[in-house]
């Protein structure tokens, strides 16, 4: 937890300093700094400068003041001070009068127009305000609605590393984690990276975070408490696939045993920058494999799937139990699972008790294959009873590798959407429809239910689709490639691939797509409908970039720039960049933050 500045002192940063006052029990002064993200500079964000402390005063955007609302959150008591924008631009300190004593406070600060609207906006989850401690409370203001760079005062914008295909995870206090990677290639193989770094929404920077025991490419990143983190599977190696198509694939070089990344595990702790980590967890089963996938689930971690040493898809996958033993560098305990039918990078996604749903990724092309529920305490999944006839009799629905991003769960009811993905049965992904599911655990059913896009709407397809859920139930879809697997027979992959520029983007989906949330689920065919946003232009296409959702909005970083005539060193096509983008504020909620 980061603890308020405590003492009768100013603090003068390049950034706006506000002063508070503490209650009776703790008289003295404490601070809070912002920082404004860039709205300007190169597309991919690598050269801007962001740690201004001036309100923005240009344009119809012009801040005409400023609101901190501070809340106990153990109490849930909370007040609101207010200053103008002109006032904070000539003497670079905000008085802000009284803040409680608190062992968990959250602070909110709204930037607002003369016409009351939230231009900018930052939070915080986790300050501590106590006596006679020279801290200071940051907050990283973006703007709603748009997409701006990471990054402050000049630093911290960009991964240590130019990567693809890294490891993704929100951590409980707030921050991101980017793991591992591919960082080099030769013309041959994609090797992994042994890089970490730790996104600190408060400041909006990067920093490096703890050294991996072992380089892996799209390891499984899981959470396990406030500091430590869970690194488990992966690749060393991709290697390019020999194709008919005109753009570079990859696929693990080896899947015998003796390849497998070893430690099959490792725990960081995220407070560490540079040290190595630590090996835990005796045994995660099947989760070492390849393309296998994992989520959090209650107190375990759920491991499925993946691909054998015969290259075949896998039924199997483990419950790792005792996930504050492992941050310990305990072992845990295991149970092998058994799945009701073979998967590769399937969905895994949690009840809050720990029961888990599976879904796609099978590779029967069976749709009553589709999803499988595996109980709390149980040891093999059960196939869903699945309907919906938009989805059943669409072939191109039975995917691997498709994002999928829950929107709720309400008892024994589990909803989420699904996009992207590599059909079984097809080459091309760009016809893998985008739907919403509704599990009942009780029922042991699935209801599938076709999402209905604006005509001018058409969000990405294929692998490597980055996907998270903002503040607000808006829904981030990012990148992508459109083309992996059989071709077929009526695919033109030339047309869709161009080889005669390798700066063209071929098969890779550019830019991103904001969904706002579903408004009704109960029809068979489920409206949603794409948010405006503006601010910088997209990075650009990309493969394998990362996308985690923050407080306010998600990051999203790194990724290949193509996939089409990549040179003998393909360094340059990886990216280190990484953009904010922020979910919009409704009318409703400007007034409510901006009101006088």
């Amino acid at each position: 937890m980061a603890t308020v500045w405590h003492r009768a002192k100013w603090l003068i940063l390049p950034a706006i300093a506000l002063g508070c006052t503490a209650n009776a029990s703790a008289p003295a002064a404490g601070g809070v700094a912002i920082a404004f993200a860039a709205l300007e500079g190169t597309q991919a964000c690598s050269a801007t400068w962001n740690g201004t402390g001036t309100p923005p005063a240009a344009g119809a955007d012009a801040v005409d003041r400023l609101t901190l609302r501070w809340t106990e959150l153990d109490t849930g008591k909370s007040a609101t001070a207010s200053i103008t924008a002109k006032e904070v631009a000539s003497n670079g300190t905000w008085n802000v009068g009284v803040l409680p004593v608190s062992q968990q406070l959250q602070l909110q600060v709204y930037a607002c127009t003369a016409d009351n609207r939230v231009v900018w906006y930052g939070k915080g989850s986790d300050f501590v305000v106590k006596q006679g401690e020279d801290t200071t409370a940051r907050v990283f203001m973006t703007p709603p609605g748009k997409l701006a760079c990471a990054g402050n005062a000049g630093a911290g914008g960009t991964l240590q590393t130019p990567r693809a295909f890294a490891g993704g995870a929100a951590l409980t206090t707030g921050n991101a984690i980017a793991v591992g990677g591919a960082d080099k290639w030769d013309g041959t193989l994609a090797k992994a990276s042994v890089a970490t770094d730790i996104y600190d929404y408060k400041l909006g920077t990067w920093r490096a975070g703890p050294t991996l025991l072992a380089a892996r490419i799209w390891p499984q990143v899981l959470p396990l408490d406030a500091t430590h983190v869970l690194v488990a599977g992966g690749s060393a190696r991709l290697q390019k696939t020999n194709n008919t198509l005109p753009i570079t694939l990859f696929a693990p070089d080896d899947l015998s045993s003796a390849a497998l990344v070893a430690p099959a595990a490792e725990v960081l702790d995220v407070q560490t920058e540079g040290a190595k980590s630590a090996a835990a967890v005796a045994n995660i089963g099947s989760g070492v494999r390849p393309f296998a996938s994992a989520t959090v689930a209650g107190d375990t971690v759920v491991f499925a799937g993946g691909l054998g040493e015969d290259n075949k898809a896998l039924a199997t996958g483990a419950r790792v139990r005792g996930l504050a033993e492992i941050a310990n560098l305990g072992a845990g305990t295991t149970d092998a699972l058994t799945l009701a039918a073979a998967r590769v990078q399937p969905n895994v996604l949690a009840y809050a008790d720990g029961a888990v749903v599976v879904w796609g990724g099978q590779v029967s092309a069976k749709a009553a294959d589709f999803g499988e529920l595996i109980d709390k305490d149980g040891k093999a999944g059960a196939l869903l009873t699945v309907t919906g006839d938009a989805i059943l009799t669409d072939p191109n629905a039975q995917a691997m590798g498709a994002a999928a991003v829950v929107l709720s769960e309400q008892g024994d009811v589990l909803t989420f959407f699904i996009t992207g993905g590599i059909p079984v049965d097809a080459g091309w992904a760009t016809g893998t429809p985008s739907y919403i599911v509704i599990v009942d655990r009780v029922a042991r059913t699935a209801v599938c239910k076709k999402v209905a896009l604006p005509a001018d709407t058409v969000l990405p397809g294929g692998i490597g689709v980055a996907a998270t859920r903002l503040d607000g139930g808006y829904i981030l879809v990012s990148g992508g490639l459109l083309g992996l697997g059989k071709l077929a027979s009526s695919a033109d992959p030339q047309s869709q691939c161009q080889t005669d520029d390798q700066t063209k983007t071929g098969c890779l989906v550019s830019g991103f797509v904001l969904l706002a949330p579903p408004a009704d689920l109960t029809p068979a065919q489920v409206a949603m409908t794409a948010v405006k946003i503006d601010g910088l232009s997209p990075m650009g296409p990309h493969f394998g970039q990362i996308a985690v959702a923050l407080p306010v909005g998600a990051v999203l970083t790194g990724g290949l720039a193509t996939v089409v005539s990549l040179p003998a060193s393909a360094t340059d096509a990886f990216d280190a960049a990484a953009q904010i983008v922020s979910a919009p504020f409704s009318a409703a909620a400007n007034q409510a933050a901006c009101k006088p």
